[in-house]
């Protein structure tokens, strides 16, 4: 898989919130959720830079400080630019104001990236001049700015976020938008299983629902008992059977009373809360992927009363079904 290098620019303008948490969500692509739950998913981490006409450290308007990791000039080549937030007065022009920077976005889109801004850093990206004659959107603060200083720019402030039709150009409206962002690329460069993983690490998205939705149901525990190692991959192959526990017990050499004690003790479970636990992982898989009805993602994974799968997923969850693919089956950022 390759690896994308993505490039934050940084300026003296920035939210240093979202600068760095656009940074810290990124990096944790392909390493945190092993980090957490002991599962190797085999996901290529991004190369995250923070790029700026400096290294020295530099005050935000708020007074934190901003540190890049590179000048524009020793940065890698990015695929992807994100410019973050800024806190500029809506009721001045900044046509002008970064010259350099917007030289180098503007070369960096020529040479092939995918640009980004959030919120008001759709005003960097117009500096670039790469806006032109198309459909973005900004934060409503903004407006007055685009329709004065930018008139061949349209901005639709009824839309959250807005991508181009060949998605090199991407707009979010408000600097709460930046999970939006984060979702949508990764789900594009490393697919829908990483971006519905990310989202449960970082609790993205609405969290009424409390916080059961987004955590794991199914944590592994390494061991050293060869036996249940063997029946673990068994009932992997064989959970959606009808009563899988019990055929399982049939090839070993053991008791089925022995049976159960290795492998509370090696796993943590009961072999009955491991099946159970390891069908819910399976289905709420299914949800994050696709459209597929409910009642066939419940047989898939071994249940004919839809009842008992309901009951047993909210159980698990928190939320029913359809709640949960509501909240993790992700849609790409329209035109």
């Amino acid at each position: 898989m390759k690896v994308q290098n993505i490039a934050i620019v940084m300026i003296p303008e920035c939210s240093a919130s979202i600068l760095y948490i656009v940074h810290e969500t990124l990096q944790s692509v392909g390493k945190a959720w092993t980090f957490a739950t002991r599962e190797e998913v085999g996901v290529t981490p991004f190369n995250v830079e923070i790029v700026a006409l400096t290294t020295d450290i530099i005050n935000a308007p708020t007074g934190a400080p901003l540190k890049a990791t590179h000048t524009f000039e020793s940065a890698t080549t990015p695929d992807i630019v994100i410019i973050p937030d800024l806190f500029v007065d809506p009721f001045n022009s900044v046509i002008g104001r970064w010259p350099k920077e917007a030289r180098w976005i503007k070369s960096q889109y020529e040479n092939g990236a995918i640009l980004s801004s959030i919120c008001t850093g759709a005003l960097l990206l117009a500096e670039s001049g790469i806006l032109n004659g198309k459909m973005i959107t900004t934060h409503w603060c903004a407006l007055q700015r685009f329709e004065q200083d930018y008139p061949s720019i349209t901005v639709k402030p009824n839309r959250v976020s807005i991508g181009t039709i060949d998605d090199r150009i991407l707009t979010i409206g408000g600097a709460g938008g930046w999970e939006e962002l984060i979702v949508f690329l990764v789900s594009r460069f490393r697919g829908t299983a990483e971006s519905c993983r990310l989202s449960k690490l970082w609790l993205l998205g609405d969290k009424s629902d409390g916080i059961i939705p987004y955590a794991t149901g199914f944590r592994k525990r390494r061991h050293d008992d060869k036996m249940i190692e063997e029946l673990q991959l068994w009932i992997s192959e064989n959970y959606d059977k009808k009563n899988p526990v019990a055929e399982m017990v049939k090839i070993t050499s053991v008791s089925k009373k022995t049976v159960y004690r290795r492998f509370m003790q090696a796993t943590g479970y009961t072999p009955i809360e491991y099946v159970v636990s390891l069908r819910m992982e399976e289905a709420k898989d299914c949800l994050e992927a696709n459209n597929t009805n409910i009642e066939e993602i419940a047989s898939d994974v071994g249940y004919s009363d839809m009842s008992s799968f309901r009951r047993l997923f909210k159980k698990h969850t928190g939320v029913t079904p359809n709640q949960y693919r509501k909240k993790f089956l992700k849609y790409p950022i329209k035109p």
